[in-house]
């Protein structure tokens, strides 16, 4: 499983997701999908971002690969971009420390 974290039409909020072949399925809009047309709200537990996932990674790479392995096999279309459409991000983006904030070890 590829994870990553993109940009998707001039939305300037990042978004978590995979790559399946050269589609990346949105992760939130899976869940979402697979929820109302499954009546399974079993992934919508996953969190928001790549970073917030690492925070119990071992639970959420379980239930991550849960997800892909149950949209592999449907029409993914209403739920992926085609990936030359987005621009992709570090999977954890960087942010930028707090103004005023001293880095460690330059005091």
């Amino acid at each position: 499983m590829k994870l990553l974290t993109y940009l998707a039409n001039n939305n300037l909020s990042p978004r978590f997701g995979f790559k399946i072949e050269n589609r990346i399925v949105d992760i939130h809009n899976a869940a979402q999908w697979i929820s109302d047309n499954q009546n399974n709200g079993h992934f919508l537990s996953i969190p928001k971002t790549l970073k917030e996932s690492l925070v119990n990674w071992d639970k959420n790479y379980t239930i991550l690969k849960q997800l892909e392995d149950d949209v592999i096999n449907l029409d993914i279309n209403s739920f992926s971009y085609n990936e030359s459409d987005l621009v992709i991000l570090p999977p954890v983006p960087v942010v930028a420390p707090a103004k005023g904030a001293i880095p460690v070890g330059k005091l």
